[in-house]
């Protein structure tokens, strides 16, 4: 829908201000990673990547730099003159991400980029994106599954839940101050583990209390509980890490 390929059902959409719900994909100028990578297979990896600067108009000369630019970046230069089928599928995504990126855009959507590389390939991509996007000064929309992937990479974090929004802040919101259930048992390495326990106040502390044992609620969270405390029998969920 951000991209322009699938009709938005409800809502409204904006970039850089503006309502793009109506404008085709081609008016919003997004640059777009499929997580399939989506790529020509009759074309080398160099016209692969070229591609959205040729049906620009852009020169050989001009194209061939920037194409060199950017595999470099991503290290995938020793491969550009080969097929897509000829490569491995982690080269295969670097060419995918390198053809969004190789032109200008006011957002560039990548669709689970990493999903189908190994753990050591995720982690030195991960270090090589973060460095194109802090360098260039890019707005990126990146969709993963791996929360720890969003919280190394990202400047805001949304999370969704079966296409519902659960929470938007930075990484260190999302991880101290998490909305809910959901998101304080998805986000963090190890898991959150959850604890029943009753909010009591004495004097100016708040206590969890569970069973004879009372525990104090650190000072940094005593405005979340002043929203929740009812009185000394209110039911809480403690969450520890």
């Amino acid at each position: 829908m951000i991209a322009g390929i699938e009709d938005i059902t409800k809502g409204e959409i904006y970039l850089d201000g503006e309502i793009i719900n109506w404008l085709s994909a081609k008016e919003r100028n997004i640059a777009l990673a499929f997580e399939t990578y989506a790529l020509y297979p009759h074309l080398s990896l160099f016209e692969n990547i070229a591609f959205p600067l040729r049906i620009r108009g852009r020169k050989d000369q001009e194209v061939r730099k920037e194409v060199k630019k950017i595999a470099d970046m991503l290290d995938i230069t020793n491969a550009l003159d080969k097929l897509p089928s000829e490569v491995s599928g982690g080269h295969q995504q670097r060419t995918s991400l390198a053809r969004a990126l190789i032109r200008p855009a006011s957002l560039y959507l990548l669709d689970e980029p990493l999903s189908h590389l190994d753990t050591q390939q995720r982690t030195e991509f991960r270090i090589q994106i973060k460095r194109i996007q802090k360098t260039q000064n890019l707005t990126m929309l990146f969709v993963t599954h791996d929360q720890l992937e969003a919280l190394a990479l990202a400047d805001r974090i949304a999370i969704l839940n079966f296409g519902v929004l659960q929470q938007i802040g930075t990484p260190e919101e999302v991880y101290e101050y998490p909305e809910n259930l959901f998101v304080a048992d998805f986000v963090g390495e190890p898991p959150m583990n959850f604890i029943k326990a009753t909010l009591i106040r004495e004097k100016n502390d708040y206590m969890a209390k569970l069973y004879n044992q009372k525990l104090k609620i650190p000072e940094n969270y005593k405005d979340s509980m002043e929203k929740f405390y009812k009185g000394d029998d209110t039911e809480i969920m403690l969450g520890i890490r």
